[in-house]
């Protein structure tokens, strides 16, 4: 169980090979690399066996071989995707991988997947999640004793969200307890004021940002 919230301040001086580790009750491990480049290699040699790879796209970086069996969840359809991907790329993709994808939200993975995986990794999709806390979780019941759930997240400074006041642990604990489905009004509201207090919260609402 995730106790505390731990801040690093950047610029950090933390090397690629710094981890932190966050353990549940049956030891199994959730690993976070944190550093401001870090070789994803790292946390890709821990992907061995049967596992799931959470929102990869077009672009997984888990790949199937003798040693990994790998199946994909994804939220968009192979259908939209050459309206969103060059059209080439995404034809490939569909033709060679699409059996190997779970057309489904990452926020139900505990309702469609009905078997225990020896991974989950997860490539700039946690920071995506209205209730990661829930997704985590739900994916650390997925997994065998020992087992990794693996996750790479964006640097702060290098997105627009520095502009944002810390989420809070309680705060996300309180979106996992309420079991949100949709984004509270106050997200809006804080987006508004620190991100962008030109835009109002009825239009993010409206477009459902």
């Amino acid at each position: 169980n995730i106790l505390s919230t731990i801040r690093f301040d950047w610029p950090s001086q933390i090397q690629s090979e710094f981890s932190l580790v966050l353990s549940n009750s049956s030891d199994t491990e959730c690993l976070i690399l944190t550093s401001r480049v870090f070789d994803k290699s790292i946390l890709l040699s821990h992907c061995k066996g049967t596992g799931l790879e959470l929102g990869p796209g077009l672009n997984p970086h888990v790949l199937p071989s003798s040693d990994v069996k790998v199946r994909y969840i994804e939220q968009t359809r192979p259908e939209e995707w050459q309206k969103i991907y060059n059209k080439e790329v995404a034809e490939s993709i569909a033709n060679k991988r699409e059996e190997l994808y779970i057309f489904a939200d990452t926020a139900t993975i505990g309702n469609i997947i009905d078997y225990k995986v020896d991974f989950i990794y997860s490539n700039h999709v946690i920071e995506h999640l209205l209730n990661p806390v829930s997704v985590i979780k739900d994916s650390l019941r997925l997994l065998h004793s020992g087992k990794p759930f693996l996750g790479a997240l964006p640097s702060a400074p290098n997105t627009f969200d520095l502009r944002q006041t810390p989420t809070t642990l309680d705060e996300l604990i309180l979106l996992e307890q309420e079991q949100y489905s949709t984004i509270p009004y106050q997200c809006y509201e804080r987006w508004v004021k620190f991100t962008e207090p030109r835009t109002t919260v009825e239009s993010l609402v409206k477009r459902n940002y």
